[in-house]
This record gives C-alpha cells, sequence and structure tokens, in this order.
C-alpha cells in the first residue's frame, strides 16, 4: 500500500501544479495555443509509450529473481505517477473548463475561491484514490491467500 500512496502523492503534488497554473492562466494559454497544447499532448503519449515498452521489455525479458530485488523503487513510482500527472492532456483541460465555471474572474479575491475549490478537488482525489488503493491491498491478500481460487481462475 505505501507504493501506492506514493503513487497518489504523485498525483496529488501533479494535480496540484496543473490547478495552479489553471488558476494563473497558463494552462489556459496552453489550450488556446495549438502548438503548446500538442507539445504537452505528445509528450504525455511518448511517455506513456516509453512506460509501456519498458514493461513489454520486463515481460519479453523475464525478471531474475538473483538480479533484481522483488521491492518496488518507491521513488521511482513518485516520480512517474508525477510525470503522468504532469503531462496529461485532458487534466489540464478539465482544471481549465472546471475552475472557469466556478472562479468569478472580476471577484476581487479569486485566490480564496480557486483555494476552497481545489481543496475540495484534493480531498475528493484523496478519497477516490484511497479506496482504490485498500480495495486493491485487499484483493491482492485474498489472491495470495486463496492459491487454488486462482488456479481455477486461470485455468
Amino acid at each position: 500500500m505505501k507504493g501506492g500512496y506514493l503513487a497518489a502523492c504523485g498525483v496529488f503534488i501533479g494535480d496540484a501544479v496543473l490547478m495552479f497554473l489553471a488558476w494563473a492562466g497558463v494552462a489556459t494559454l496552453i489550450k488556446t495555443t495549438p502548438i503548446l497544447f500538442n507539445i504537452v499532448r505528445y509528450l504525455g503519449a511518448f511517455y506513456l509509450l516509453y512506460l509501456g515498452s519498458k514493461i513489454l521489455y520486463a515481460t519479453l525479458k523475464g525478471k531474475n529473481s538473483e538480479t533484481k530485488s522483488d521491492e518496488p523503487q518507491y521513488g521511482a513510482i513518485f516520480k512517474r505517477a508525477l510525470i503522468l500527472s504532469l503531462t496529461n492532456p485532458k487534466a489540464i483541460l478539465f482544471y481549465v473548463s472546471f475552475f472557469v465555471q466556478f472562479i468569478d474572474v472580476n471577484a476581487p479575491h479569486t485566490g480564496i475561491s480557486f483555494f476552497i475549490l481545489a481543496t475540495t478537488l484534493e480531498l475528493v482525489s484523496f478519497c477516490y484514490l484511497s479506496f482504490l488503493i485498500i480495495s486493491g491491498a485487499f484483493v491482492t491478500q485474498y489472491i495470495r491467500t486463496k492459491r487454488n481460487w486462482l488456479k481455477w481462475a486461470t485455468h
């Protein structure tokens, strides 16, 4: 579960950066400048291809338990989640579209409204990701303890 929460922290920080950029107007600039948006979009796509190719390569190569530790590299988990969050063009579009609906740009203190909305989004995200992490850990533990069930399900 530690790896799951580290990945969630990467997502939280990435989302917080994107929300701040949306508030500061940078995300709107990216959205309205096609070349900048395409750069972000292609960076995200290439990063996903890179991660996918690493997974395929590791699968084809096979894991050698003597040379590799089964312990996850927690720094890498956090970094991957952060980069995925920051290069997600849909998240950029979402935050720009979301905040525009609720924040009055003519109000004297838009930062307060922004902070309340951003905090609410992060709390909802925390609850959702915690549910996924805990239920994933439960399912993993169940499968590990029920080897016969696993053999039946895969044959």
